[in-house]
């Protein structure tokens, strides 16, 4: 018996009996009114698009195969789906997400190597927005050692595929701690470098950087307003990266604070994506709460 081919979906023009359009694979079809949509060129991981320094990538998982093999637990069935990558020559903070609008189940999955040496268990994201793109898109935020990366963009069964808008991110931000989502964080400034200057902040303080990844734009604040807070504290946030060209709002000495001078207050709005918040400390170095609202 001759072997089965793979087709891709077809597009039925009106008229088209539904008997002729289920037995294509046989022949049975008139080609002036189906037509097969090509691949994409990175319908496999040998055809990986490159993401380089970052972007929005718009795509199409309909038209693609079904390629990838998801592991327990990570997107399976898994559907269509395409394949990117990227490289990273130091370690890096990397957001990414399909938080585009479309509604149809997307996964994202992220392994180190490349195609033919693909490291398992891979990162796996999905479901990570709930209140937006009807909460079934994917989103993920991750600190990453140097090396190669291999991205797929998979459906979560066979039905979830279309059209995507892959939105990637990359910051050379050097010992960046994830923030999870809203909440207080403690931790000890003793033994910091001075890495990073906010505009209301001063040459000579050490600091520490925090990264948060957002599905939508939101006002976020950041406090040490609190009564265990021994440091005398500057906060930034920051859209993008961790550099001082990256400020959105620097608070030194919030004079609302009912605990005393040496607490700040920052609040900001932040767009969707890759944002950090950086905590400089004064003399003497010692513990902190960190406080976060409206992630």
């Amino acid at each position: 018996m001759m072997p089965l081919r793979r087709f891709r979906r077809p597009l039925v023009a009106a008229g088209v009996a539904a008997s002729c359009v289920a037995a294509v694979a046989w022949g049975c079809f008139d080609p002036e009114r189906i037509h097969i949509e090509p691949e994409p060129p990175n319908d496999t991981c040998a055809g990986a698009n490159d993401l380089g320094e970052g972007g929005v990538f718009a795509g199409d998982t309909g038209p693609a195969g079904d390629d990838h093999e998801p592991v327990a637990g990570c997107g399976a069935p898994g559907g269509r789906d395409v394949w990117f990558r990227f490289t990273l020559d130091a370690p890096e903070v990397v957001y990414l997400d399909t938080v585009d609008g479309n509604t149809w189940d997307s996964v994202l999955v992220l392994y180190g190597g490349t195609c033919g040496d693909l490291a398992r268990p891979p990162l796996c994201a999905d479901d990570q927005c709930p209140g937006e793109s009807g909460g079934r898109r994917s989103q993920l935020v991750e600190r990453l050692e140097a090396g190669s990366y291999v991205v797929v963009v998979d459906g979560r069964d066979a039905a979830a595929a279309g059209p995507f808008a892959l939105r990637f991110q990359r910051a050379a931000c050097a010992g960046a701690i994830g923030l999870p989502g809203n909440g207080a964080y403690d931790g000890n400034s003793m033994g910091w470098d001075d890495r990073f200057r906010g505009s209301c902040g001063e040459p000579g303080v050490p600091d520490t950087t925090y990264y948060l990844g957002l599905c939508a734009p939101r006002e976020v604040t950041a406090s040490t307003c609190g009564s265990m807070e021994r440091c005398d504290s500057i906060l930034t946030l920051a859209a993008g990266g961790c550099e001082a060209a990256d400020e959105l709002a620097c608070n030194d000495d919030d004079d609302t604070c009912r605990f005393g001078m040496g607490r700040s207050t920052v609040t900001a709005t932040l767009p969707q994506g890759l944002n950090f918040l950086i905590l400089e400390s004064r003399s003497p170095p010692g513990p902190y709460r960190l406080t976060v609202s409206g992630m």
